[in-house]
């Protein structure tokens, strides 16, 4: 029964029965953490819903890229220090 919720409730999302924008506490931030011993960067992209699943997380400039999983999470290998990170998602704004 919940999986079938959240099959149902996923299909809503990328159908855009979600047409708000998102939003983080510290723009600059965007729930990014970084680790430079591994130069692996982590984080959650979350809108005012929930997390969002399927969004593009990219190194900006080049093709090194993820997307995020069923809970949002992200980790992308070979990031630099000052690399700028860019998270877009269908019906959303690029941040």
């Amino acid at each position: 029964m919940f999986r079938q919720f959240r099959t149902v409730s996923m299909m809503l999302l990328l159908l855009g029965g979600s047409t708000g924008a998102v939003y983080a506490a510290n723009p600059d931030v965007a729930g990014v953490y970084d680790t430079q011993q591994s130069s692996v960067c982590k984080g959650v992209v979350n809108d005012a819903f929930g997390p969002v699943i399927g969004a593009s997380v990219v190194v900006k400039g080049s093709t090194n890229g993820v997307i995020t999983d069923i809970d949002g999470n992200f980790s992308l290998s070979g990031v630099k220090e000052g690399d700028i990170i860019q998270i877009s998602f269908v019906g959303y704004k690029t941040v």
